[in-house]
């Protein structure tokens, strides 16, 4: 008969690690010592907030895909930012391909510009931008995708997007 079996041993490896590894959940502790009941009842107000903050945000699943992918590839990146209009916080899994740092100002391990890429849908990015960029987000050419990964541009109306932020000068300083 024309059975194979089929075994990823990679994916089997890295499920293996990532159980041992990524299984115990650390998580932020509030620490009251010495301190007055009210100051340890605010403290575990907080504790509970962050643990609720940590589950609502789904962050140790989104640690476990990092770990998948940089297990694979030998980097990932977690993106961690406010949602004003759910009022929530975000946690995304981003792959190192999407996500840049100048050498230069990487070469300390501290950077202070990051840029990210993305292929957005050109409604997505109209119903979020649309009163400000309209005209400019319908008449964009559509990308050409990313054909390093095989995709080509006639499969979505997607627009490439780039995203950057930058640490301020001094801490006193409104430039970043």
């Amino acid at each position: 008969s024309g059975d194979i079996l089929s075994l990823n041993v990679v994916a089997s490896i890295i499920r293996s690690l990532r159980a041992k590894i990524v299984r115990n959940r650390p998580a932020p502790m509030i620490l009251t010592d010495g301190a007055s009941q009210a100051q340890q009842d605010n403290a575990k107000a907080l504790q509970a907030f962050l643990e609720g903050a940590l589950y609502e945000s789904a962050a140790y699943e989104a640690m476990e895909r990092a770990f998948d992918i940089a297990a694979i590839t030998g980097d990932a990146w977690i993106k961690v930012y406010p949602d004003f209009e759910d009022e929530c916080i975000r946690v995304e899994v981003r792959y190192p391909w999407e996500t840049f740092v100048s050498d230069q100002e990487g070469y300390r391990g501290q950077p202070r510009s990051i840029y990210e890429r993305a292929y957005i849908d050109r409604e997505v990015l109209h119903a979020l931008y649309g009163d400000e960029h309209g005209e400019a987000i319908l008449t964009a050419s559509q990308s050409r995708g990313d054909p390093d990964f095989g995709f080509g541009e006639a499969e979505a109306d997607q627009l490439e997007v780039w995203e950057g932020w930058r640490l301020p000068s001094t801490l006193k300083s409104e430039d970043g």
